[in-house]
């Protein structure tokens, strides 16, 4: 792919390879992002898994879905991410530089596409256990992700259904 602005693309099989149950923790991993709110955040929190695109606010990136604008949560502007099932997502694409001249002041920072599968048919169960080295902090991440095709491809209904558990730290 030829671009004038560099694209950071994480794919499915990166996605699958993260086993993450929400997206904003995938994030955390890529240079150009800091994560705005999430789990490791408590005090003066929104509740809401944001990302920060090289450091200029949560207000300043623009996140779309299959390139159409996601709503904010806030009037500030910022998204939340949570809102996004991973086990429907094909890949991401993170434009950083030059983002504004396409999308306007809102991807002052850059532009975050989430691309979603289009053609999914079946079922896909998925789950993630985790604990901490004390053996505490354990997370289960459960999920369901149905699909089917319409009248010979003309469509396609997808629905995600995500139960995630998170145990506490013991000191």
């Amino acid at each position: 792919m030829v671009s004038s602005s560099p694209v950071t693309s994480v794919s499915e099989v990166e996605l699958e390879f993260q086993q993450e149950a929400n997206i904003e923790r995938i994030f955390r991993n890529l240079p150009s992002t800091i994560p705005g709110d999430g789990q490791n955040v408590n005090n003066g929190t929104s509740g809401a898994a944001s990302i920060n695109l090289r450091g200029l606010g949560t207000n300043r990136s623009l996140v779309l879905v299959d390139g159409k604008r996601l709503t904010p949560f806030s009037l500030a502007g910022t998204v939340d991410t949570q809102t996004i099932p991973v086990n429907m997502l094909e890949r991401v694409d993170v434009v950083t530089g030059g983002a504004s001249a396409v999308y306007g002041s809102d991807a002052m920072s850059g532009a975050i596409n989430f691309i979603l599968k289009n053609d999914f048919e079946g079922v896909e169960l998925s789950y993630e256990g985790r604990a901490s080295e004390q053996s505490d902090g354990e997370q289960h991440n459960l999920s369901v992700l149905l699909g089917t095709n319409l009248d010979n491809g003309r469509g396609n209904v997808m629905a995600s259904l995500g139960y995630t558990q998170r145990m506490g730290v013991q000191f």
